[in-house]
């Protein structure tokens, strides 16, 4: 099992802060759900403040496909890129997926497993979702506030559980990459068994 510490930082960092130059990076590299695609290399930043995680993807994903811009359609057939994690793992199995595309729309769902889901109820100005793309490739900022989150769940714990993932069903290149290996038969990020350690750092006095 992987695990990813989120850096504590007094603010949520914007997209292109120098700030992140600081954060350690997580590579979403596992490809056994698409060995033989043209799986882009993206990685991932996290940091957290007392009022909410934040994230940066960067990937070189070439073709971007970014049409949903809105709350709740179908990022993950854009170009997408995501977090899922159960923020109290020791207390309830019900879990968080966000799904962010390139355009900036964002599926946000809560429960347990893939066929008992809630599609949880938001505004995008909440997040502060930034992207920008280009040529060569694209980056997506997202903050997910500790506000949102405890309106679902009973508690957020320092240490929880969760995957980052990247992919595109309808793109170019169909591709669905993962950072903590999920071993199923078939595509499929709905697998919180799989999840990796995620850490909230230490704060500095």
């Amino acid at each position: 099992m992987k695990e990813y510490i989120f850096k504590y930082l007094p603010e949520n960092p914007k997209i292109f802060s120098p700030i992140w130059e600081g954060v350690s990076e997580a590579r979403i590299d596992c490809v056994s759900f698409s060995p033989k695609a043209i799986n882009p290399m993206t990685t991932v930043k996290g940091v957290y403040s007392d009022k909410g995680l934040t994230v940066l993807f960067q990937s070189d994903e070439k073709n971007v496909l970014a049409r949903y811009k809105g709350v709740n359609e179908k990022p993950w057939t854009d170009s997408c890129v995501e977090i899922f994690f159960n923020p109290c793992p020791t207390l309830s199995d019900k879990y968080f997926n966000f799904e962010l595309s390139a355009g900036g729309g964002l599926l946000i769902g809560y429960g347990e497993e893939r066929g008992n889901r809630l599609r949880c109820d938001f505004t995008l100005d909440i997040f502060d979702i930034e992207t920008e793309i280009k040529s060569d490739g694209w980056t997506a900022k997202l903050t997910i506030p500790f506000s949102f989150v405890l309106k679902y769940a009973e508690e957020f714990h320092n240490v929880f559980s969760g995957n980052f993932q990247k992919c595109g069903d309808e793109t170019q290149n169909p591709h669905f990459v993962v950072w903590n290996e999920i071993k199923n038969k078939v595509p499929d990020f709905h697998k919180p068994e799989f999840f990796g350690k995620f850490i909230l750092g230490r704060k500095k006095n």
